[in-house]
């Protein structure tokens, strides 16, 4: 019945995209069993329904999304960055999906062979020797170097398979939403409609200078707009890993050495850009292919035999086409060509290669700049780390800032006057500041003349501050943001006089006269908008007002303030100009949309309804233990 139900909905987007791709999102974390075996040495640190997840295991799940963090962001990360972050929170979210969508698989019945997983791994092209075909050694070496051993790593792919399963045979969207609210919420987006727009410029208000007393009063009233924040001076010691990394002894042999292990990194696989057809019995596949190799193009053989569209799988490698015989079947073909019926739990396929990018290497000589930094980078650790001890010691032993910089060759550097935001009194950004959002607080915490404790960056860097001078908040002087208080106040007069302005044209248009009329003696001009609907936005109207066009009703008459003025609008209901061909067009996509929409929080909610059938317990205090009490790179 399982199967039955998989091959009934292999046509549609769920299976056509998460079945092919979702299990790399999910390896990519390589959060699936995860060696279960012994990993409860000090207790779970999660409880997902029925099943434990042990400290190794999230040990081991922390380092694989930290190696691939500081891969993608090129910067060290410490447990309290990646808590700080939420990377944390996300990968207890991966693991307890993870867990949810395997018990619910093995409920269901959806069990994968270990057959089927050892066929994926011997026709992976990761795994690769120099012959072209599967090498146990290279094999063993790719997964151990994140973390898996070979039953681990099997466990993963079964999951992943079975997981893949289940999505497919749930997703129930394999036809139109509703009729009736999809017309109706059709008919709500195409709904056209055209304004005319009135725009009193408030540049073209006339506002006399202000007074003494205006300009006196105004300053009071906004007092909070014109009050300077408060304002600090220190000396800063700040040392980056840059610095560091510049004292790393580098050698032509430890950058080929590091490109050869990283040479995977700057591979390109070949990819390969496939489309195909599914068929529930194998003789309608023939009658396909028969088709095909005839000369009929993929196109009608899928509209008259398949009774479908083609499925695309977009451009993509040998791995990740999950199914071993559709891999093997698909990439021993030429460009253009089609494979022959191939069966699978799914149905019977007929896969064509659209277009072939064969496997590219960079060569040394154009990665060698990156190769470098990140040597100098990840050397610069320990000698950073010898560095601060340095540091430390000196200022434990009574020498000033200054001074235990000068110790270790370091320049303290003078900065300020700056506030809270790190701005100057100009208004411009401070040059110089540690990169840690905790920086400036520590600053505005830290009493006058107190040096302070050394600081770790979470790239490893590190600083110590001293507060020089504090300059209190306070409110401005008149006389030294007049210029200021001059230009605001007037913008706020223009402003008013404008709207009234607009209020006293509107309501003679609402008495019934046209705007044209009403624009002429004030030399104001009029524009109007093309037929439009609520998708694309009324072109002759500032985008600041835009929204009220769809606001009103058709045939009233609006005052809205844009950045330019203020307008008065005037809304028209408009037919739809289209052609047939565009409207049908048009309703397809919205169709489409809606469907994908649909399939979306069905799966959104399904998440939810496991999540119920499954509760999750996470003990945050072993993982606080388990994970924070190191610096791990």
């Amino acid at each position: 019945m399982a199967l039955q139900t998989l091959r009934t909905h292999s046509k549609g987007w769920v299976a056509g995209i998460l079945f092919f791709f979702l299990i790399i999102a999910f390896a990519a974390w390589g959060i699936e069993d995860m060696l279960r075996q012994g990993f409860s040495r000090t207790g779970p640190v999660m409880r997902v329904g029925g099943e434990e997840i042990g400290a190794r295991e999230f040990e081991n799940a922390y380092q694989r999304m930290i190696r691939n963090l500081q891969d993608r962001l090129q910067r060290q990360i410490d447990y309290e960055t990646a808590k700080r972050f939420g990377f944390i929170d996300a990968l207890v979210a991966e693991l307890q999906s993870d867990r949810m969508f395997a018990q619910e698989a093995r409920a269901k019945g959806l069990l994968v062979s270990d057959g089927i997983a050892r066929a994926a791994i011997v026709n992976d092209q990761n795994f690769r020797g120099a012959d072209g075909r599967f090498d146990a050694q290279t094999f063993r070496r790719a997964i151990e170097s994140v973390g898996y051993s070979e039953a681990g790593y099997v466990a993963l792919l079964k999951g992943g398979f079975a997981r893949n399963y289940l999505v497919t045979s749930i997703s129930p969207f394999e036809t139109a939403a509703p009729k009736t609210l999809a017309d109706k919420l059709f008919a709500y987006r195409n709904e056209f409609r055209t304004a005319e727009v009135l725009l009193i410029p408030t540049a073209a208000m006339k506002v006399p200078e202000p007074t003494a007393e205006q300009l006196a009063a105004y300053h009071k009233a906004n007092a909070a707009k014109y009050t300077a924040p408060e304002y600090r001076t220190f000396t800063l010691v700040l040392v980056r890993p840059e610095d560091a990394a510049e004292q790393v002894k580098v050698t032509d042999q430890d950058l080929e050495a590091d490109y050869a292990r990283r040479k995977g990194e700057f591979t390109t696989h070949e990819t390969r850009t496939l489309r195909q057809l599914i068929f529930k019995d194998e003789a309608t596949a023939k009658q396909a292919y028969e088709a095909l190799v005839g000369g009929r193009s993929f196109e009608s053989v899928a509209k008259d035999i398949a009774k479908g569209e083609p499925i695309s799988l977009g451009k993509v490698t040998a791995s990740q086409v999950p199914i071993p015989a559709l891999r093997d079947a698909a990439f021993k073909l030429k460009g253009g060509e089609v494979t022959q019926p191939v069966q699978s739990p799914l149905g019977w396929h007929i896969m064509r290669v659209d277009e072939i990018s064969p496997e590219a290497v960079k060569p040394l000589s154009e990665v060698k700049a990156q190769i470098e930094k990140d040597f100098r980078a990840r050397h610069a650790v320990r000698i950073l780390a010898h560095m601060r001890e340095q540091f430390d010691d000196a200022l434990g032993g009574g020498a000033k800032l200054e001074a235990a910089a000068a110790k270790l060759k370091l320049k303290a550097v003078s900065i300020g006057p700056v506030d809270a935001q790190g701005k100057t009194e100009k208004g411009a950004a401070a040059e110089g500041l540690p990169d840690d959002p905790e920086f400036l607080r520590r600053v505005f915490r830290q009493g006058k003349g107190e040096e302070g404790d050394l600081v770790d960056l979470r790239n490893h860097g590190f600083y110590s501050v001293r507060i020089d001078a504090v300059t209190p908040s306070a409110l401005r002087p008149l006389a030294s943001v007049k210029e200021q208080l001059v230009k605001d106040w007037t913008a706020e007069e223009r402003t008013k006089l404008a709207k009234a302005e607009a209020d006293k044209l509107a309501a003679e248009a609402k008495a019934g006269k046209s705007l044209a009329d009403l624009a002429k003696p004030g030399g104001y001009t009029v524009r109007k908008s093309k037929p439009v609907n609520r998708g694309e936005g009324a072109e002759a109207v500032p985008g600041s007002i835009e929204e009220r066009v769809f606001a009103v009703k058709p045939g009233e008459v609006a005052v809205a303030q844009s950045r330019d003025g203020v307008a008065v609008i005037k809304v028209e209901a408009a037919k739809d100009a289209r052609s047939e061909d565009d409207k049908k067009q048009a309703r397809e996509e919205y169709d489409k949309n809606l469907r994908q929409a649909y399939e979306q929080d069905f799966l959104a909610s399904y998440t939810g309804y496991l999540r119920q059938r499954y509760p999750t317990k996470i003990e945050q205090a072993a993982i606080d233990q388990l994970l924070g009490g190191s610096r791990r790179q």
